[in-house]
């Protein structure tokens, strides 16, 4: 017990030497910080997993809109939201989209289509796109996927998130066995009511500050609403 508390007062103090501590503590490293934490966990003869290794491998970028990144995403993944095709450019010019791409020693591997439903107040992962040749790494994606979708709800006071199920790559656990109709009408800052997505289907993957009952009770008013409109 001594040895590991001195162990751990040792990780505490190069880390701090190194200016590393607060990037620790809010889970922000560069590469660069993060390879200094590796080699100061090496050195006070720390274990490190290999899945902790290959997720060091990987990060997830929130590409600012219409760079470079965020038009060619779908090439970079190979699906049809390539650049110039119809969808990638609503996209891209509708201000509720985002793009989120995951990249892989400084490779875009795997994306999604965001947007917010504020009907909901859900975060939508449209789909996933995983390129072909790194689909090995499923799993890995699936837990940076969920990190990136549990950030984005704290940081716009998001109720849950949902991924859309008609396609995708990769599939996220879902955390209730409840499928949701995403009103594209009710896109936060799109303009278009109707536009490419794969979210007419979709299923709870992350919760936040709201419980199953008020979901379900939310879909059936919902339901409500649209029987009596086309009544």
């Amino acid at each position: 017990m001594q040895s590991r508390s001195k162990q751990a007062k040792g990780i505490f103090h190069d880390l701090a030497t190194l200016g590393c501590l607060l990037a620790v503590q809010e889970k922000r490293l560069t590469d660069d910080q993060r390879g200094q934490v590796f080699q100061i966990l090496k050195k006070r003869n720390h274990k490190i997993s290999e899945s902790v290794l290959k997720l060091a491998m990987f990060f997830a970028q929130v590409e600012p809109k219409c760079s470079p990144e965020y038009l060619v995403a779908g090439d970079a993944t190979v699906c049809c939201m390539r650049f110039g095709a119809s969808n990638a450019n609503t996209y891209a010019k509708e201000e509720g989209f985002g793009i989120l791409n995951i990249y892989y020693k400084n490779r875009i591997v795997a994306n999604s289509v965001l947007w917010i439903e504020d009907y909901f107040n859900c975060l939508v992962l449209d789909n996933i796109e995983v390129h072909p040749n790194y689909v090995e790494h499923n799993p890995t994606l699936e837990r940076i996927f969920l990190l990136a979708a549990k950030e984005l709800m704290e940081q716009y006071e998001l109720d849950f998130a949902v991924q859309g199920q008609s396609y995708s790559d990769l599939t996220l656990p879902p955390v209730y066995d409840l499928t949701l109709r995403m009103n594209l009408s009710e896109a936060r800052n799109v303009v278009l009511e109707h536009f490419y997505s794969d979210a007419n289907r979709s299923k709870v993957v992350g919760i936040r500050a709201v419980s199953l009952s008020h979901i379900e009770g939310l879909a059936r008013k919902k339901e409500t609403e649209m029987a009596v409109k086309t009544a």
